[in-house]
């Protein structure tokens, strides 16, 4: 063997080093924007919890009955069904006037 395989070995061994650089280098690169990245999320993460910490504190509601709007939507419910039983018996007295009046026109 004579010196030109030292020197294709050394070139191999050169290109391989400079490829598994370029990978490393590719590899640092992305990790640099992924840190980049993270703390952009933290500062924005930060930002937010300091409006939610500006926020007014709100009173919680032990149960759906605590809620005013609740209550009135109910309410709105229960008066609801109360006209419609109240139209019907209304509509059921006028109809039994009128039959009463006609009986009374037949017989009289």
């Amino acid at each position: 063997m004579g010196w030109w395989w030292v020197a294709v070995y050394l070139g191999l061994g050169l290109a391989g080093l400079v490829v598994l650089g370029l990978l490393a280098w590719g590899v640092v690169k992305k990790g640099f924007s992924v840190l980049g990245a993270v703390g952009e999320a933290s500062a924005r993460a930060g930002e937010l919890m300091a409006q939610v910490e500006r926020l007014p504190a709100q009173k919680p509601a032990h149960s759906v009955m605590d809620d005013p709007y609740a209550l009135r939507a109910q309410r709105r419910r229960e008066q609801a069904k109360l006209r419609k039983r109240r139209a019907r018996r209304v509509a059921a007295q006028r109809e039994a006037r009128r039959e009463q009046l006609r009986l009374r026109r037949a017989v009289g």
